[in-house]
């Protein structure tokens, strides 16, 4: 009988534990939240509570996009670090050598779990572990999905400040690129950013944003592809 896991009574009980991934939670929660502050736009009626829902939905969006490119990556490394990769067995339905997976152990444990590293650059190593194409820092694949981490970091870290039609916003310039449509609810005497650019499209787009980084990452290492909602063991995960 295997010795009990720290903090584990030590009574010869069989345990079932569950570990939870919220990644997909993630992107489901900035989807439905995008459709929501679209079909507000569909009604037409400015009413200022559907205005208020609106912004808060398209707030969510932005976010939950983030959310999801931080928790994605942040569950494979932690799966393999936790030994829930045995070769010749599979991570994610993907079949992993144990060097690959050493290597995806070293690089979390040399990063603190993730914590010394930023986000994208967490996908960098996962492809390079892997042995997969290295991506692109300065493709739009990358730069877009970058663009969703700094909208998320200035909405969740938000300082007030005073803005123009007269003076460009960093954000006016930042995403000029993309043709992401204005918030219909919006009038046109308000500068670009926020009001006119706090619209579904905006949410749509940091969804697609995200996804699509993904999705590149999914194809250079074959991981990704699937993404549980909880798994469970026999033994507690530390």
């Amino acid at each position: 009988m295997p010795p009990s896991a720290p903090g584990e009574p030590n009574d010869g009980a069989i345990r079932v534990y569950m570990r939870h991934y919220f990644s997909y939670s993630h992107l489901q929660a900035a989807k439905r939240a995008a459709r929501r502050a679209e079909a507000v736009e569909q009604q037409g009626d400015r009413v200022q509570q559907d205005e208020l829902d609106h912004r808060a939905d398209v707030i969510t969006a932005i976010v939950s996009a983030a959310l999801y490119l931080e928790a994605a990556v942040n569950e494979v490394f932690q799966d393999a670090s936790d030994e829930l990769a045995h070769p010749p067995h599979s991570l994610r339905g993907v079949r992993v050598t144990a060097d690959r997976v050493a290597l995806l152990r070293a690089f979390w444990a040399a990063t603190s779990d993730g914590q010394k590293v930023r986000t994208l650059a967490k996908y960098q190593l996962l492809v390079h572990a892997m042995g997969g194409l290295p991506l692109d820092e300065a493709g739009i694949t990358w730069q877009r999905a970058q663009t969703v981490i700094v909208l998320r970091d200035y909405l969740v870290h938000y300082r007030p400040e005073s803005v123009s039609r007269a003076v460009e916003h960093r954000f006016t310039r930042r995403l000029a690129g993309y043709r992401i449509t204005d918030n219909p609810l919006a009038g046109e005497g308000h500068p670009w950013w926020p009001e006119r650019a706090l619209g579904s499209a905006l949410g749509h787009w940091c969804v697609d944003a995200a996804t699509t980084f993904v999705g590149d990452v999914s194809s250079r290492t074959g991981l990704l592809k699937q993404t549980p909602i909880r798994s469970a063991s026999r033994a507690p995960l530390m």
